[in-house]
């Protein structure tokens, strides 16, 4: 897990980007480069916390496609900027990780945080989301000189307004850590 989120980050798409340079028409992966790919290997605990979080996230994700598949719209519309904001903020947190500027992650929505709190936390990752998703809209396409590149549907550019809005999430996630349990 903490490899799949860890190439959707800034350090797992730089080395992706590589592949991409120089490189027109289909763009393929073979096995070599997928052994060069340095992806570093927090402790279990860490790892136990990334993919908690994932799938957190991935849990709003997955009540947006259903809600899509069923034809509800509205609520695909309303949930998936919410996963969107909150993969961006896991994303932040990986890159921290990395940096040596954090050595732990935080809960994107923490499992005892009151209703208004979780709800609160909602409607900020969706606004994150929505943000990511206005910008993806006016990003130039695939054909244009440019585009930014796309790796197996995962770019190697990240929107610097997003990214500040997670961090932003995080600083606010920081400053009321164990103070949500005590508003109980």
């Amino acid at each position: 897990m903490v490899g799949a989120v860890f190439l959707q980050s800034c350090y797992g798409a730089a080395q992706m980007e590589r592949w991409l340079a120089g490189v027109s028409g289909q763009v393929k992966i073979d096995f070599a480069e997928i052994r060069a790919l340095r992806v570093p290997v927090p402790d279990d605990e860490t790892q136990k916390d990334v993919a908690r979080e994932y799938w957190r996230m991935a849990e709003y994700h997955e009540k947006a496609m259903q809600a899509r598949s069923r034809g509800d719209d509205i609520t695909a519309q309303r949930i998936l900027p919410i996963a969107i904001g909150m993969l961006e903020t896991l994303l932040v947190q990986v890159e921290r990780l990395v940096e040596g500027v954090a050595e732990t992650i935080l809960p994107l929505i923490p499992d005892d945080a009151p209703e208004k709190f979780r709800k609160f936390l909602e409607g900020e990752y969706q606004r994150i989301g929505e943000l990511h998703q206005q910008l993806e809209q006016t990003r130039p396409s695939e054909d244009s000189d440019r585009a930014e590149p796309h790796l197996l549907g995962i770019p190697t550019q990240r929107y610097e307004p997003v990214v500040k809005d997670a961090e932003r999430m995080l600083r606010l996630l920081e400053s009321l850590r164990g103070e949500v349990v005590a508003a109980r």
